[in-house]
């Protein structure tokens, strides 16, 4: 039966840098997540639970003449826990996670004593397709990894604006200025217009919400922002945002946003692939709405009240599943 049944495991690679100032391993509804850290940052997020005999891997010798072996590999609940991962992927890419590799995890099955060691003829297989230094990386405390953990495991689906903007922050990282603004394009359109998606529609629904106008507004007044742009781009930001009225600034980021959408060899004034430095300024200022957007619907989902009553829980209970318990 399955309660007595083997355990299955799923280690994701975690590409980025996030520092928590503590590690502990803790169980959410069945999930056991442990965490593999060096060097003070998070190396990969391993999610087990317990199988039935029916999803263990089957290995058939010779099934057919030129072939020594075939394995049939099983991935248990893979897309139940696709979509928990990637809403943790976009969770915790506000405290320095770039990508967790969903696509590609390591398969192992765990065997907890004899009996079920003559069951597995597998036990594991993987299918593997100037910044900050690292002691300048502030740290980031545990329970808020937590708690966006269980709040995925609670939804058991990923909001996509937050993978928009995850990847937005990537391509500006990488200096892909034309398809961050997509992405970060995609989380305002998606959020603030309501469906609406012709231009002319999107631009009367962005000037008629206060959400998006104070959303603007914030940015404008946001002191750190202007400071921390390269020197070369402060010119052009004040020309380019700070002296204009929300309503032109609405309807130039529109048209911007077609501009960008076609393509002609015909006209005059075009954009360039390989020249995207050109959109710099607009990829960092979109950036910033977008960021607003994705950390509430972030905060939301980790102050939940159910989520907090959660893991006050996992306090209590201190789970420790890999001895490393460091106490919460």
């Amino acid at each position: 039966g399955i309660k007595e049944a083997m355990r299955f495991r799923y280690t994701f690679d975690v590409k980025g840098r996030i520092k928590p100032q503590q590690i502990v391993s803790f169980d959410v509804d069945g999930f056991l997540f442990e965490f593999y850290v060096e060097r003070e940052f998070i190396r990969n997020i391993r999610v087990s639970f317990k199988i039935a005999d029916h999803e263990l891997p089957c290995v058939i010798n010779n099934p057919e003449p030129g072939i020594a072996l075939h394995i049939n590999v099983t991935s248990p609940r893979i897309h139940e826990v696709e979509e928990i991962m990637r809403q943790i992927e976009g969770m915790l890419s506000f405290w320095g996670v770039e990508a967790i590799g969903i696509r590609k995890p390591k398969h192992e099955w765990i065997a907890e004593n004899e009996e079920e060691k003559k069951k597995l003829k597998l036990y594991n297989c993987s299918v593997r397709l100037e910044e900050l230094k690292d002691h300048e990386i502030r740290s980031v405390s545990f329970d808020l990894i937590a708690r966006s953990i269980i709040a995925s495991v609670k939804t058991k689906q990923h909001n996509v604006l937050l993978s928009f903007n995850k990847r937005g922050r990537v391509d500006n990282k990488n200096e892909n200025y034309i398809e961050a603004i997509y992405n970060f394009y995609f989380v305002i359109e998606s959020y603030y217009a309501g469906g609406k998606n012709k231009n002319h529609a999107v631009e009367k629904a962005l000037k008629n919400s206060v959400e998006f106008n104070e959303n603007i507004n914030r940015v404008l007044a946001d002191q750190e922002f202007k400071t921390h742009l390269p020197s070369e781009l402060r010119m052009k930001y004040e020309s380019q945002y700070l002296k204009k009225e929300v309503d032109v600034i609405i309807k130039e980021l529109v048209m911007m946003r077609g501009f960008l959408h076609h393509y002609s060899t015909k006209r005059k004034s075009n954009w360039h692939p390989d020249k995207q430095h050109e959109f710099r300024l607009e990829a960092y200022f979109l950036e910033q709405l977008s960021h607003n957007v994705a950390f509430g619907i972030m905060m939301d989902q980790a102050y939940d009240t159910d989520v907090i009553k959660q893991y006050k829980e996992l306090i209590k209970k201190g789970k420790n599943g890999n001895g490393t318990n460091n106490s919460f």
